[in-house]
């Protein structure tokens, strides 16, 4: 926290923008210190609609519950939410025991290595994931399931600290199913480790995301937002401003009109307060106040405080 509390504002806002994209895109890349590999962690979600009747019962109850802890989170029932997490727990131990069963026959179900492998990624148990993932075979699954299958595998090859082999998966993944957004998600987080060396690269694949990503076939949690926005924060953080304000427009235009009536108002504000910050470091210091003056216009104090400390124009 002290460390945070040094940082010049823009320096802050660069952090908040790393936070924001792992938000929107679901991967967090932190930096595992002497050892010079970075971590990553993805975001998966448990399909429904695969496995054996166990499975798909283990699935039901782990979305129910959470269904339920959420509630009771916003209730702001404390003694709830409490024993919610702790049956979430123990269904997760359940994935666990489930998956050590599946893993013991000589021939599991590849829907079940699936399922039960991410839940335990999910929980941490990464060894089981990886004994689940390296038990998978695409040969009789659907073209969209192959698709994901070589997505868990690319991630294996991330916990492994493979990353040429994770792109290579990646890029399979891609193929197979050129609509869904993951794999080139992950794909930028894993370039932008060396942006400068794969800017190119990474230009490239979000273009190529651009072109073939369609709504009407993509039924994943993503948008174009997510890359826009990470690409942003990328191009932000290298202090490329002119290139960060062209993503940060792109991303806020990605902001529809449904999402702004449930509750998009505070990413709204952010990355328009990554615009101002651009204009700023352009030197467009009007420019950069009167859009800020907008970013901060009808908060509360605290809350203005919190932007306050993330504009570039704070003195």
């Amino acid at each position: 926290m002290g460390k945070f509390a040094a940082l010049s504002a823009a320096a802050k806002f660069g952090v908040i923008a790393n936070v924001t994209s792992t938000v929107l895109d679901g991967v967090a890349v932190l930096d595992r210190g002497d050892s010079g590999r970075l971590y990553y962690t993805v975001r998966l979600v448990i399909p429904r609609d695969l496995g054996s009747r166990k499975t798909r019962k283990l699935v039901d109850e782990i979305y129910d519950n959470e269904e339920k802890k959420f509630g009771a989170i916003e209730k702001g029932d404390e003694i709830a939410a409490t024993r919610y997490k702790e049956f979430h727990d123990a269904l997760m131990k359940s994935g666990s025991q489930l998956l050590s069963r599946v893993l013991a026959s000589k021939q599991p179900s590849q829907e079940d290595l699936l399922v039960l492998g991410m839940i335990n990624y999910q929980t941490g148990n990464v060894g089981l994931f990886q004994q689940a993932v390296k038990r998978l075979s695409d040969a009789n699954l659907d073209r969209d399931k192959r698709s994901f299958v070589d997505y868990l595998i690319a991630v294996n090859h991330l916990l492994d600290g493979n990353e040429q082999r994770a792109l290579e998966f990646l890029e399979k993944s891609s193929e197979q199913e050129p609509y869904a957004l993951e794999p080139g998600l992950l794909t930028i987080n894993v370039l932008g480790s060396s942006f400068r060396k794969n800017e190119q690269r990474i230009i490239d694949k979000i273009t190529l995301m651009e072109k073939k990503y369609d709504s009407d076939k993509y039924s994943g949690q993503y948008s174009l937002l997510a890359p826009y926005y990470r690409v942003a924060s990328l191009y932000y953080n290298n202090k490329d401003y002119l290139s960060a304000q062209a993503y940060y427009e792109k991303a806020l235009g990605q902001i529809t009109l449904i999402q702004k009536l449930v509750g998009a108002d505070d990413l709204t504000r952010l990355i328009n307060l990554g615009i101002a910050n651009c204009h700023y470091q352009l030197g467009y210091k009007g420019k950069a106040s009167k859009l800020f003056a907008k970013v901060t216009s009808g908060l509360e104090e605290e809350k203005r405080k919190q932007f306050e400390a993330q504009y570039a124009g704070t003195r």
